[in-house]
C-alpha cells in the first residue's frame, strides 16, 4: 500500500481492511468501490472513480467522467455531490 500510494501521488491516508469490517459496514459490493464519508458517517459519494471501464475487465478508449475527483471538489468548495452514487465496476467483494 506504501508503494501505490507513493505511486499515485495519494495524498491521504490508505487503510488495510483484511477482515473486511469497514467493507460490510459501507456494504462494499466491488472492487474498486470508493466511499467518501463525513467524520460522523454519512456517506457523501459512493461507486466509481471514473468511468474507464463499462463492464468487468472492458475499458473505454478514454476517460469522460472523473466521478470520485468531481465529488471530493464539490465536497472542498462546500457544495453539494451533484452525483452522489455511481456503479461500480470491478470484481465482486466475497466474504
Amino acid at each position: 500500500m506504501k508503494q501505490y500510494r507513493e505511486r499515485y501521488k495519494i495524498p491521504f491516508p490508505l487503510l488495510a481492511d483484511p477482515e473486511m469490517k469497514l467493507a460490510k459496514k459501507l456494504n462494499a459490493h466491488v472492487s474498486p468501490e470508493v466511499f467518501v464519508t463525513r467524520p460522523n458517517g454519512a456517506i457523501e459519494y459512493q461507486g466509481r472513480i471514473d468511468d474507464l471501464y463499462y463492464n468487468a475487465g472492458k475499458r473505454k478508449p478514454m476517460i469522460l467522467h472523473h466521478d470520485l475527483q468531481d465529488a471530493l471538489e464539490n465536497i472542498r468548495m462546500n457544495k453539494p455531490v451533484l452525483v452522489p452514487r455511481t456503479q461500480a465496476i470491478g470484481c465482486i467483494i466475497q466474504d
